[in-house]
């Protein structure tokens, strides 16, 4: 994050930082505290989320979360109350 940070700082093409992969390997909280640190840097960040069934938990802790983007969410779960509770973010 901070490389991200000091390239932008120093004009490179840096609009942000995007986590993305394969969501059966590793959990969200391991990842949390570096997007942390990216937001205290003024960081945009990406998150991609509910590309597979069975991770309602872990995509309201990301959204929960508030970034500024979200990518894929095909398999996000469609309740109402969880689309309210994104849209009162």
């Amino acid at each position: 994050m901070k490389l991200a940070a000091y390239l932008r700082d120093c004009g490179c093409d840096v609009c942000g930082v995007d986590l993305s992969g394969n969501p059966g390997i590793g959990e969200w909280s391991s990842f949390e505290p570096a997007l942390l640190l990216a937001r205290h840097l003024k960081l945009p960040v990406t998150l991609h989320c509910g590309e597979v069934d069975g991770t309602g938990a872990e995509e309201a802790a990301m959204i929960a979360f508030g970034p500024e983007r979200f990518g894929h969410c095909v398999k996000t779960v469609r309740w109402f109350t969880f689309i309210v509770v994104v849209w009162a973010m």
